[in-house]
């Protein structure tokens, strides 16, 4: 993939400098689970992982079993969990032992899996209904208020809304640097905090507040929230990310073993969370494009059973392409590497939040713990819908 022809506005604790980002080796997904694909392996394009275990399971795929239903969803966070399943999707994509190959796959042929791949991607886009965003985005009336009036000052009032509620921190000193001391009560306490800042920064988004003025636009509002606030916490903490994966809360370093205590439930939303972080700092966006991002995933509506779904999706189309505009002049890449990256992006956020809402529902089920979330986080994870990407 093409060079950055700049380099980004430096942020606080960066990944180490020099570090190649995620946009320029991206390639298309493994057919299996989704990972990063590193040629044709058996006849299709996977990943690494899935043609070491297509190549160990083959040979005794008549002792495994699966303890589901025998349908079970493969992807790079389930591929681990049921080998039946794994097995049998290599097997529905076409991977075989006949058609293995051996040697460094060539520019050429790398240039090919890439065009097949971006080729089925549009094929897929055309068939999108009526009512999808992809339509939205076709359409001519939308194309037609893309002006550059109307994006600069989309982009300017973003920026400000979200720069003024969550403003770039200072660098941290070393003293500070190795505190480790956070409880989980007091993580939890802040993105209590964190969602009053995230619903304050909606209020500021023009479109979300034209929603008032539709039929049941409060409704929707407060669904967007309940279903999108994590999304713009994970952008605000992914700026005070370190090298080694701990992340910054209250002026104290987190850690997925932040806690000697600390249980099953509660590693993995740490685990999870670094990792959503992880991926969106590769890409070292700017402050301003963290801003039309978290704006975008407050209209990524995907399955939610919204009111006034049209005018949501307009917005998150209208944000998503000033988005897309902004990374091609600051990383010059590739627009169809950055759909895909940022759908990626959103799966990993989505993945995040729920692994979120299945510990915090497991709280409120707990009625003797003592350990109880706190109100508006409470209500927010009772009143969201089941997350699905």
């Amino acid at each position: 993939m093409p060079r950055f022809k700049n380099k980004p506005e430096q942020q606080v604790n960066p990944l180490q400098e020099g570090e190649l980002d995620d946009f320029k080796n991206w390639v298309p997904p493994c057919k299996v689970c989704g990972d990063k694909s590193s040629g044709v392996h058996y006849g299709q394009r996977t990943c690494e992982g899935c043609k070491g275990f297509f190549r160990r399971v083959e040979k005794a795929k008549n002792k495994i079993q699966c303890n589901a239903d025998g349908n079970c969803e493969i992807n790079i966070h389930t591929r681990n969990r049921c080998q039946f399943c794994r097995f049998n999707k290599c097997i529905a994509i076409g991977m075989s032992r006949s058609a293995m190959k051996y040697g460094r796959m060539t520019k050429r042929a790398k240039d090919a899996i890439y065009q097949e791949y971006k080729n089925d991607m549009c094929a897929n886009d055309e068939e999108s209904g009526p009512d999808t965003p992809s339509s939205i985005d076709n359409d001519s009336s939308f194309i037609q208020s893309m002006d550059p009036h109307h994006v600069v000052t989309t982009l300017s009032n973003t920026a400000h809304a979200f720069l003024s509620i969550f403003p770039q921190k200072e660098e941290l000193s070393s003293e500070l640097a190795g505190d480790f001391t956070i409880s989980w009560d007091d993580f939890l306490a802040d993105f209590n905090c964190k969602i009053e800042k995230v619903v304050a920064f909606c209020k500021r988004l023009d479109d979300f507040k034209r929603l008032e003025e539709l039929p049941n636009g409060q409704s929707d509002q407060i669904k967007l929230i309940a279903n999108r606030f994590f999304f713009v916490i994970i952008i605000n903490l992914s700026r005070t990310l370190y090298h080694d994966g701990s992340f910054l809360i209250n002026e104290k370093r987190v850690t997925e073993w932040m806690l000697s205590t600390v249980s099953f439930s509660q590693t993995n939303v740490i685990r999870t969370l670094i990792s959503a972080m992880t991926q969106l700092s590769s890409c070292h966006l700017t402050p301003e494009q963290l801003a039309l991002l978290s704006a975008e995933f407050i209209f990524q509506r995907n399955n939610l059973d919204v009111h006034n779904a049209s005018e949501i999706d307009r917005s998150a189309m209208f944000l998503k392409r000033i988005l897309i505009l902004s990374i091609q002049q600051s990383h010059d890449v590739d627009d169809f590497v950055i759909k895909e990256y940022l759908k990626s992006i959103s799966d990993s956020f989505h993945h995040a939040f729920s692994t979120f809402r299945c510990f915090c529902l497991e709280t409120l089920q707990e009625r003797n713990s003592a350990q109880m979330l706190p109100p508006l986080l409470r209500e927010l994870i009772d009143y969201a819908q089941t997350p699905t990407v």
